[in-house]
């Protein structure tokens, strides 16, 4: 069977049941060579169309709340001219000089608290450096702390991100 006859026929499956049928059938039908390509081709054809980005929840904490950010945010901006400047080094200074900016660096790539604090370990652990816990991002963004060293939590930060 060819592989784009697999494909549609996966495809217009009339249910479920029937399409997993069919998905199961894939190894019997084609070379593993063939695998990936009918894979991507039916989550390019069936899932991906359904899937949207959901920015909706915001969680209800009075640090989150617009003044607050605008305020990280003008920081952030000056400390990094605008942000034309964001150097591994611009971003540590800017981080020293007011850990705030965190949020707004966190906020700009995506990263959830966690999610950041477990980056912090893929690029420290290659450096034998310290990776950044959550609590400590979370006191960084909650608390405008300045005047720290370059070293610790703001340089695997601004390496980071």
């Amino acid at each position: 069977m060819p592989v784009q006859a697999t494909i549609d026929e996966i495809v217009e499956a009339p249910n479920w049941s029937q399409r997993i049928a069919r998905i199961r059938l894939i190894p019997q039908r084609h070379g593993t060579a063939d695998h990936i390509a009918i894979y991507a081709q039916i989550a390019r054809r069936l899932y991906l169309p359904a899937l949207s980005p959901d920015f909706a929840y915001v969680p209800d904490d009075p640090f989150y709340d617009a003044a607050y950010f605008a305020a990280a945010y003008q920081a952030a901006f000056d400390l990094t001219d605008g942000f034309a400047s964001v150097s591994e080094h611009d971003l540590a200074h800017a981080l020293n000089a007011c850990s705030t900016t965190l949020l707004v660096f966190r906020t700009l790539v995506g990263l959830g608290r966690d999610e950041l604090a477990h980056a912090t370990a893929l690029f420290a652990l290659p450096r034998q450096l310290d990776a950044v816990s959550a609590s400590t991002i979370n006191t960084m963004e909650r608390t405008a702390r300045s005047g720290r060293s370059a070293d610790g939590p703001a340089l695997v930060l601004a390496g980071t991100l």
